[in-house]
This record gives structure tokens, C-alpha cells and sequence, in this order.
């Protein structure tokens, strides 16, 4: 090393790789920087320390006002694999300070809640993953090895629809259905037959196939989720949680009339707007479930999704209490955990029937198929359509 770089010390350098579990810190990396050497006595590392602000001038964010013991302090660095150390500091990186330090703090954060999970591990329940995929193939076992340290893991079931998906326009409402039963039987078989066994739910899926695999679970085993990061492969267990949500607010027509048909809206991740549901399904009454600033990303804990999941109940028992009503038109703009979870909540017992419509932007309806809640394949390949 030159004369003139503010190198950081050993100690530094372990310091911040222990910080964020020998883990790269750019966002959708998750590379694990260290391991065994072929050597037992030893120990391999693909893992650097690198400067926030660089060592010496000329380099990468170099920082004048700082001193040399600023430069090499922790404080001042950040853990990344070498693959990302080098993007990082290419001539033509566009991550500024301000980037790399939020990066640091959320590697640090992941860090520090997986150590605090690892300390409760004995006391959690071991779990049955369902791995739901309709859009895009998500690697089994995906979940368990993001978060080897969160759970005891027993056995993955997975439902796979992208096939009868394949057609945006043609999806094989019957196939779908077939493939989700089989599924949930599989699932049951694993959860009747271990002792504290639970279900931990996650995957890509489009929203009315989450709804629909919600339906046929139910609500008689209990359910953690996990969604993934938006700007990679890591997944974000949602947890418990007492951090402040926005409220799921109800506005509900007056007087839903001498109707056959109502509209529900969820708007959670974006609005659902008057003009999408009557290009998709004509004039109806429409219940408004809505955050009052819809946005990607704001479902952050298990907490949440129970509380508006409730809500919908509620809206959903009103509108079942109006003798003529028979059919329901649910328009969910929800992340895919909360997608699920609203699909527990329907019974086909007490509620009308429950068409779950799924989303596709342009074309004439915006809306442009929908699903059943039944355990029928049959009843699932009815028209898509009203009217």
C-alpha cells in the first residue's frame, strides 16, 4: 500500500466484516464472503473492506475535510463482496457516500435482526414452506436458504402454475385450480403429521392465484409469510411487529340497493380507480378498502397483514348480510402475502361467490381475468367475464 492511503487496520477490517455476518453489503447481492479452505487450518475470504470515502486523493468520493484516523476508521467503511467492491469503485460508479452508508446501515440491520431471531430459533415452531410460483421460476427451498438461521426448516411444498399461466391472455383457470389442490393436500399431509409443525408462505404469484391458494387453505393452521426484496433475490421475513401502519380505511356505499353484484376494492401497493372496474365488469356498487397513500412496499410485518386482512372480513360479512347480492368483485392491488392472506378469509359457506381479477396494464379492460374461489376445477373455467 501507498505511503498516502488511510488504510484501515486488521481490527477494522474484522470489525466491519462481522458487523454484516461476513455478508456483502450492496443491496441483492447476499454473497457470503467467507469459508472453509480445502486446508482445515484455514479459511477462505472473497469479502473486502472498502472506503465510503476513498484513502487517498483522487480516488473514488475522496473526502477532503476528513482526517487521516476518519479515513480509517470503521465508520468510514463498508463490508462488499470483490465483484461489488469493484462496481463500486469503477470510475463510472454512480453510488455516492450517502448510497454506501445506507447500505451499511441495512446490511448491518439484517444482520442484527437475524442474530436476534438466531437467539429465539429454539423457541419457534419448525415449519412447512409453501413456495407459490406462477410468474417466474423461484429456485426451491429459495426461503430456507435466504434465512438459515430463522427457522427449523421440515419440508417445502411447492405450487408451480407458470405453465397454465404461460398465456397472460388464455391461463388455464382449470389447470391452476388442479395444481393448487394438489398443494394444499400435500401440505395438510405434512401439517397433520409433525408435531408444532407451521406454515411459512412465500413466492411470485399473481394476485388472484395468492387469493385463490389463501381460499383453500383457510384459516385452520397458522401462517407466517416472507416477501421478497424488490432490488434482488433476498427475502424479508415479515414478523410481528408494534411499529405504526397505515390504517386500512372502509368507505362503503350508503345503500347497496336490490343488487346481485358488488365491487370490493383493496388499494394497498396502488389505487384501484372507479374508471378500471367498470371497463372490467360495467356499473356496480363498489366498497373501498384503501391506504390513504398507496404505495410499493408499505406491508412490512405479519402485524399488518392480520390487520387488514381483518378489515376485509369485516366489509366482506357486511355485504353477505345483504340477501341479494350473490356475487362478489374483488379488485386487490396487494402485495402477494396479503393477497393470500385476504383469500383466507372467504367462505364459500356465508359469502356470495368470489371473483378475484387480476391486473394487466393496458388493453381495453385493465382487468382482464378473473378467478373463482372454489375447490371445483370446473366451476374455475367458467367465462372470466360478466355479462
Amino acid at each position: 500500500m501507498g505511503r498516502n492511503r488511510d488504510d484501515f487496520t486488521p481490527d477494522v477490517k474484522r470489525q466491519l466484516e462481522r458487523r454484516v455476518a461476513s455478508v456483502c453489503s450492496k443491496p441483492g447481492c447476499g454473497r457470503i464472503t467467507a469459508g472453509p479452505h480445502s486446508d482445515p487450518s484455514k479459511s477462505v475470504s472473497v469479502g473486502e473492506a472498502g472506503h465510503i470515502t476513498s484513502a487517498a486523493k483522487g480516488g473514488p468520493r475522496y473526502d477532503e475535510t476528513l482526517t487521516p484516523e476518519q479515513r480509517r476508521a470503521a465508520t468510514n467503511g463498508i463490508w462488499l463482496c470483490c465483484a461489488c467492491h469493484e462496481i463500486v469503485d469503477a470510475d463510472s460508479s454512480p453510488f455516492s457516500a450517502d448510497v454506501l452508508r445506507e447500505w451499511k446501515s441495512e446490511a448491518e440491520k439484517r444482520a442484527r435482526e437475524a442474530v436476534e431471531l438466531a437467539k429465539k430459533r429454539d423457541a419457534m415452531p419448525a415449519f412447512v414452506t409453501l413456495l407459490h410460483r406462477s410468474m417466474e421460476l423461484i429456485p426451491d427451498r429459495s426461503l430456507a436458504r435466504s434465512m438459515p438461521l430463522l427457522f427449523r426448516h421440515v419440508h417445502e411444498v411447492v405450487a408451480d402454475v407458470r405453465a397454465p399461466c404461460a398465456r397472460e391472455n388464455a391461463v388455464d383457470l382449470r389447470a391452476v385450480v388442479v395444481e393448487h389442490l394438489r398443494a394444499r393436500n400435500a401440505l395438510w399431509g405434512h401439517l397433520e403429521s409433525v408435531p408444532d409443525v407451521e406454515l411459512a408462505y412465500y413466492g411470485i404469484a399473481h394476485v388472484p392465484l395468492a387469493i385463490h391458494m389463501g381460499h383453500l387453505l383457510g384459516t385452520r393452521m397458522s401462517v407466517h409469510y416472507a416477501e421478497r426484496e424488490r432490488d434482488g433475490n433476498v427475502w424479508r421475513w415479515l414478523g410481528e411487529s408494534t411499529t405504526p401502519f397505515p390504517d386500512l380505511k372502509v368507505h362503503q356505499p350508503d345503500d347497496l340497493g336490490d343488487t346481485r353484484d358488488v365491487a370490493i376494492s383493496v388499494g394497498v401497493s396502488y389505487p384501484v380507480t372507479t374508471h378500471q372496474i367498470v371497463s372490467s365488469v360495467g356499473e356496480m356498487p363498489i366498497v373501498r378498502l384503501a391506504v390513504d397513500a398507496p404505495a410499493l412496499d408499505i406491508v412490512r410485518s405479519r402485524t399488518q397483514i392480520e390487520a387488514y386482512s381483518s378489515t376485509f372480513r369485516e366489509a366482506l360479512e357486511r355485504i353477505a348480510r345483504v340477501d341479494s347480492i350473490s356475487r362478489v368483485h374483488l379488485f386487490a392491488a396487494t402485495p402477494m402475502c396479503l393477497s393470500f392472506a385476504l383469500g383466507r378469509q372467504v367462505r364459500n359457506t356465508v359469502h356470495p361467490g368470489v371473483y378475484a381479477y387480476n391486473y394487466r396494464r393496458g388493453g381495453v379492460r385493465p382487468y382482464s381475468w378473473r378467478l373463482l374461489m372454489t375447490d371445483d376445477p370446473d366451476a374455475a373455467a367458467q367465462p372470466r367475464h360478466l355479462g
